[in-house]
């Protein structure tokens, strides 16, 4: 079997092809034209469909999922964009179960099999297949993982934390948690702000203690909300690693007992959006056959 998966973004559509052992075979990527809109978008994916064989498609998308694969909500980023039923399209055109999810779920999906092929990691069985993952990149969206599988809730809207208000109420934590907020909050570029920080900068360690803290209370929020074994950080952010997970650690510190612990780092790198999407349209196809076998 070979899984095609699709990664669409604002910018780039990353592609790769899976065999069933979920290693990857070919990797690609093009201009998505997104900001031409949806026809553009989906003639880019089209090019690279019609130059591959695959049985299986499996596709990570920017925008608000459905469970029937329809994007129930885009912003202006992707024009037109907004309803286009992307999981009917590609399955008239091509004639194979195609599976759509929603690009954090995505990230999930790609966590949730990477802690689980991790050799050697401290990580449980458990812990592996249920998690919440919490994705800090230019906004903040986050998605429970359950039994290995994501919660995407009854409309496919389930993760969508960024609307959730900031600590001064001012704002959404979409812009105060995330990559732009941090950048507000130091007046420079994320990265240069952590390397500031680490080579003694004053004024870069104040600007990352003051986001790690907005971040912290995201967490505590989540713990309260649904107490998961393990939160994983992704997102572009995450890519501090262990610098990160410390300005963390120091304000979890500020937690009560119960509340702290739970703080990972993501170990799903560069290609987790085809990857989750390839993990994600091979489950459901075995979930899909094994309730036409029950019936």
């Amino acid at each position: 079997m070979k899984i095609l998966a699709l990664d669409i973004g604002g910018t780039r559509l990353k592609y790769a092809i899976y065999n069933e052992l979920l290693q990857e075979e070919v990797r690609g990527e093009i201009d998505s034209s997104a900001s031409e809109g949806a026809e553009k978008l989906l003639s880019q994916a089209f090019t690279v469909c019609d130059n591959v064989n695959f049985d299986l498609l499996g596709i990570s998308t920017a925008g608000m999922v459905s469970g029937d694969g329809t994007i129930v909500y885009a912003n202006e980023n992707i024009p037109r964009y907004t309803g286009v039923k992307l999981k009917e399209i590609f399955e008239a055109r091509y004639g194979v179960q195609t599976y759509v999810l929603n690009d954090i779920a995505a990230g999930a999906m790609a966590e949730a099999y990477s802690s689980a092929e991790n050799e050697g990691s401290a990580v449980t069985s458990e812990e592996a297949d249920n998690f919440y993952y919490l994705a800090l990149g230019t906004g903040v969206g986050g998605i429970a993982v359950k039994n290995g599988m994501v919660e995407t809730g009854t409309h496919g809207i389930s993760g969508q934390i960024g609307y959730l208000p900031s600590a001064d109420g001012c704002d959404s934590i979409d812009r105060t948690a995330s990559a732009r907020g941090l950048e507000s909050t130091g007046k420079n570029k994320g990265e240069k702000l952590f390397a500031d920080a680490e080579n003694g900068d004053i004024k870069a360690k104040a600007a990352l203690k003051k986001w790690s803290a907005e971040v912290m209370r995201v967490i505590a929020a989540i713990i309260g909300y649904c107490d998961p074994p393990r939160i994983v950080i992704g997102g572009g952010i995450s890519r501090q690693g262990e610098t990160l997970l410390r300005y963390l650690k120091e304000q979890e510190e500020i937690l009560p007992i119960p509340y702290r612990g739970k703080v990972r780092l993501c170990t799903a790198k560069n290609s987790c959006g085809t990857l989750g999407a390839a993990v994600y349209a091979l489950k459901k196809l075995k979930k899909t056959d094994a309730d036409r076998r029950i019936k």
